[in-house]
């Protein structure tokens, strides 16, 4: 089960971030002047050469021309687009990232957080980063993180009660096994479990039958799992398809993924924005839409499932937190809540106001193969 950690943004991205800025007067040069340019048919673009360490714009003059009926023109324009774009730092990614979602490019720029720009999907309101972005998770976990309180032992151990049902082989899978919470209430099945970390990885049981590495880098056999697991961990995929799709391989038919990961259009975001302690790239790249991830779910193979709306934590909105703060928080509100039958029912009643209004901070995943 993955928890937040602290986050320390390269130095050398933030800098591009800044020339990114100087260069925007540039940008809009060139946008004018991109509407009497056409690329050849043949090249799609493909002579704009971008790199991720901040290159210079490379534009061979000569490939563009004014218009098919003008295909002289491109001699006369050389010089001046010689000129206006090698001196440019390739800043601006004209090939920004689609949503992550339902891969749409329409898109609304909403502000930065921590250097990074934070896309709204027009079409499936999903929230993404500009920019994928790979984060180092070998030291993620430490003894604090490692550690589970016990109330919220008991809670995933209710959770894996309800996997029953779908057990034939008993073989369950956990991805990014964290703390490895799942596997330990699960001692009935036959564990594996998969973790980037290699800190998790040396705190991990041999009975898990742990993979230091990424999901498709284990290549388990086609429909081998009863269940799968992914708590907290989509939001982290620079491209969640190619996890859900290999999921969706693995599983046997008829066999239960169960996920959770961070609502983007949830009550917290809809009052805080960009000041929510969850938005924060490069760690998590993107925050699913209940609409987003339906479509991204469809599009992996899953027909069968679904995705409930749980969970709020109001005290973010008094006092800021960073990740870890917001977590532990969270601990002792789960605490409260369940530490009497009464409270646990007034518990259960607020989570059902906010799945039916669908404002609850949390997307609870059951898909079916």
């Amino acid at each position: 089960m993955r928890t937040d950690a602290k986050r320390n943004l390269p130095a050398k991205y933030a800098k591009g971030r800044e020339m990114k800025k100087k260069s925007s007067s540039s940008f809009r040069v060139l946008s004018r002047v991109s509407r009497a340019i056409s690329f050849p048919s043949t090249s799609r673009a493909a002579c704009i050469s971008v790199s991720e360490s901040v290159s210079p714009l490379v534009i061979d003059p000569t490939s563009y021309r004014i218009g098919e009926h003008h295909p002289g023109a491109a001699p006369a324009l050389s010089e001046f687009a010689h000129f206006l774009f090698v001196p440019q730092p390739a800043v601006y990614n004209m090939a920004m990232r689609p949503c992550p979602a339902c891969h749409s490019s329409n898109r609304k720029d909403i502000g930065e957080k921590n250097s990074f720009q934070i896309n709204l999907c027009s079409d499936c309101a999903t929230l993404y980063s500009s920019e994928p972005f790979s984060y180092e998770y070998d030291g993620y976990y430490s003894e604090h993180n490692l550690s589970i309180p016990e109330t919220i032992q008991r809670r995933v151990k209710e959770i894996v009660a309800t996997f029953e049902p779908y057990r034939k082989s008993g073989a369950l899978l956990d991805i990014g096994f964290g703390a490895g919470t799942i596997l330990d209430v699960a001692s009935t099945w036959n564990r594996y479990g998969v973790e980037v970390s290699a800190s998790a990885i040396k705190h991990a049981k041999p009975e898990w039958k742990a993979f230091h590495g990424t999901l498709e880098d284990a290549h388990y056999p086609d429909n081998f799992f009863d269940v799968v697991t992914a708590s907290e961990i989509i939001e982290h995929c620079p491209d969640p398809q190619i996890l859900l799709t290999e999921v969706y391989r693995i599983l046997r038919p008829g066999g239960l993924f169960w996920g959770t990961t961070p609502a983007a259009n949830g009550l917290s975001f809809r009052l805080l924005g960009l000041k929510w302690s969850v938005m924060a790239p490069p760690e998590h790249l993107q925050l699913f839409s209940s609409k987003g991830m339906k479509r991204l779910l469809k599009e992996t193979g899953f027909s069968r499932f679904n995705i409930a709306m749980h969970g709020f934590n109001p005290s973010e909105l008094f006092t800021p937190k960073t990740g870890d703060e917001r977590v532990a928080s969270g601990y002792q509100l789960n605490e409260q809540l369940t530490s009497t039958p009464g409270r646990t029912r007034i518990k259960s009643a607020i989570n059902f106001g906010l799945n039916i209004t669908r404002l609850g901070d949390s997307l609870k995943i059951r898909a079916v193969k």
